[in-house]
Parts: C-alpha cells; structure tokens; sequence
C-alpha cells in the first residue's frame, strides 16, 4: 500500500510565513513614516531656524543684509544675502549682492508663502517668486515680509506682503506666522 504525502504547507509553516510578512510590513510601514516625518521637520525646522539667525544676523552686523526663501530645480533653499551700497559717479547709488550663506529646506515638503491681505497660499515655485525677508536692524522688527523679487535698481522688495510661511508634506503641515515684532509663532 502507496502512502500519498501531502505536497501542501503545514498550518505551522503557514503562521510563520504570515507572521514574518507582517513584521516586514511593520517595519516598512515604520519606515515610511519617519522618513515622512524627516521630510516634513527639514523644510519646518530649517525654515524656523533661518528666520532666527536672519534676524540674529541683521542685528548683529553692519552690513544690510535680508533673507531669501525659493526653489529651484534641486528643491528648497534659504540664503542670507548681503547688500553693499556704492556711490555712483553720477550722482546716484549702486547696489551689488553677495550671498552669505545657503541652508537647503529639502525637495519633498512644500513650502507656502500665506497672502496678508486675502489669506491665499502661494506655493513656492521656481516662477512664483520668492519670500524675501527683511528685518530692521535698530530693533529687530520686519521692514519687509514679501512674495516677489528686489528691484536692483532701488534695493527695494516688491511684491505682495505675507504674514505666514506654511511648510506641508502629506498629512502634515504648520504655519510660522510672522508677527510684525519680528518675531514668528510656529505651530507645535
């Protein structure tokens, strides 16, 4: 008599094989959420930070100096620009630019300027224009929280005022607003 050995899985194989699945699982799931969340604070944190030491900077220095918030092609980035004001022969004055330093905020968090007048969120973009930031050097305050561009001709920021910065990656997102202080109120 032929004994017919069965070719199928064990019940005890089975709960293995289910239980490794689901620590693998776990794990990735795991994963994916701190990177989400590494994502997230390299945009909120970097952003927080520099308006800290711009305005830190500003104070400290004596040269004009104001912050620049865009994106470009590798993702999100911060400088601190220097502006240098040289007499013209003419009569007039000329304005030339030096960046101090570059922070990247990061490529996968979007980072938002917040209209003051309509409350609307512009997202930063290479053709949006950029957050420019300027801070009174005698007490710290704004004397200009933009979306726009300088006009190298005037040093001026022109563009559309702003009173918050809203940094978002998939379910999470804060808003850092500027209050006229010079100082911001970030979200916890």
């Amino acid at each position: 008599m032929a004994h017919n050995k069965n070719k199928g899985f064990s019940l005890i194989e089975l709960i293995v094989t289910i239980a490794i699945l689901a620590i693998v699982t776990g794990s990735a799931v795991g994963i994916f959420g701190m990177l989400k969340k590494g994502y997230f604070n390299e945009a909120y944190k970097g952003t927080t930070a520099f308006l800290s030491d711009l305005r830190s900077d500003t104070m400290s220095k004596s040269n004009e100096i104001y912050g620049d918030i865009y994106k470009d092609s590798s993702g999100y980035h911060a400088e601190v620009v220097k502006v240098t004001t040289t007499p013209s022969p003419t009569g007039g004055v000329s304005y030339s630019y030096k960046v101090l330093s570059t922070t990247s905020l990061g490529k996968k968090a979007k980072i938002y300027s917040v209209d003051k007048a309509s409350g609307n969120k512009t997202e930063i973009t290479a053709s949006s224009g950029h957050i420019m930031i300027k801070y009174n050097r005698s007490n710290g305050t704004f004397s200009s929280k933009m979306l726009g561009t300088i006009n190298p001709h005037t040093n001026a920021i022109i563009g559309n005022e702003i009173s918050a910065i809203h940094v978002e990656y998939s379910t999470l997102s804060k808003t850092i607003k500027l209050i006229e202080t010079g100082k911001y109120k970030a979200d916890k």
